[in-house]
């Protein structure tokens, strides 16, 4: 089924594809394949400038630990206790 997503980049380590990023109908897709992580999910989200600092602010007074990070940006990452990642993007965080 063809869900209208255009390939917009893809990363590769030692010649083989791990992250391939899709964008269609305004939304951003980055598809990722590690082995490490097969049992642990990862959701990337970029928000409206400002917001990914604003809830990543939110999970640290809720004690929740948040880093700072990279992936292939800037990023705030928060991992569950299930060892999920959720990693927020905004403009604000490459300044």
């Amino acid at each position: 089924m063809n869900l209208g997503f255009q390939e917009i980049g893809r990363y590769a380590e030692e010649g083989e594809i791990v992250a391939v990023q899709v964008n269609g109908n305004g939304a951003e897709l980055i598809l990722n394949r590690n082995a490490e992580r097969a049992v642990g999910g990862r959701v990337f989200l970029s928000l409206d400038r400002g917001q990914a600092t604003k809830c990543a602010d939110a999970f640290a007074a809720a004690g929740v630990e948040v880093r700072d990070a990279r992936w292939g940006m800037p990023v705030k990452a928060i991992r569950d206790a299930d060892g999920n990642d959720l990693l927020l993007y905004d403009s604000d965080l490459g300044q």
